[in-house]
């Protein structure tokens, strides 16, 4: 039997903890760009139009990402949140 290292613990799996990608981001939105492309390929019949717009959705979701990681879970966060009216706002 091996000895742990001194960053590893017993029941720390580094998969679990992972977000599964796909392409570099996150394997949802790959898959949601890939319909968007493969249904205006469809609709167009033009394939380099569809690959172009799954190239510029990639780019936008993968910048972004590197940019800051939470921000694919936070923005349908914000979306939802309802902004409260709280009177002792303004009392000083």
């Amino acid at each position: 039997m091996t000895a742990l290292q001194p960053t590893e613990r017993i029941g720390d799996y580094r998969s679990i903890n992972k977000v599964p990608t796909a392409l570099g981001i996150e394997r949802k939105l790959c898959v949601v760009i890939g319909v968007i492309a493969a249904c205006n390929f469809q609709l167009t019949k033009q394939f380099l139009e569809s690959l172009s717009i799954f190239a510029a959705f990639w780019c936008a979701v993968f910048f972004l990402h590197k940019w800051e990681p939470r921000i694919i879970k936070m923005l349908p966060d914000l979306w939802h949140q309802r902004s409260v009216y709280c009177p002792r706002k303004f009392v000083g």
